[in-house]
């Protein structure tokens, strides 16, 4: 398997992006700058190589994570990092009356704020009705604020 050398530098940006510009998932007083600089580049991470994968390549890509030696007050991975980060977005997101928050729409409307705030291309993919044009109109009439 490769790796792009463009992802490696979404990759950096990304992080640069959480540590710098997007720190409402990362900023805890409590928390050592460490463990902050941890979540920015698990954050970059996910939103370069984990959201785009299907789930049995998310698998894989859990299990190589887990293996990686970590320090003992790292309790936190990838998928608890990310879950916040997107849930925090969400609950900041005015969603329509009706409408079904899945997981799938929840990483659409993350990558759509995430990628539109960190001017990173992104092509959202999918069968119809797999919340792609939804995603981005939330997040368009969220941007536009209140009529």
């Amino acid at each position: 398997s490769t790796v792009s050398l463009r992802d490696i530098q979404r990759v950096f940006n990304l992080f640069h992006f959480f540590s710098e510009e997007f720190v409402v998932c990362l900023r805890d007083e409590d928390l050592p700058v460490t463990t902050q600089s941890r979540r920015a580049m698990l954050l970059a991470i996910g939103v370069v190589y984990y959201l785009r994968l299907d789930e049995e390549n998310r698998s894989k890509l859990l299990g190589l994570l887990q293996a990686l030696p970590t320090e003992d007050h790292h309790s936190d991975g990838l998928l608890d990092i990310l879950n916040d980060a997107m849930d925090n977005v969400i609950h900041s997101t005015e969603i329509p009356p009706g409408i079904a928050l899945t997981r799938g729409l929840k990483e659409n409307i993350f990558m759509t704020l995430i990628c539109s705030l960190s001017r990173t291309p992104l092509m959202i993919v999918g069968p119809p009705g797999s919340s792609k044009t939804l995603s981005v109109n939330i997040v368009s009439d969220n941007a536009n604020g209140v009529e």
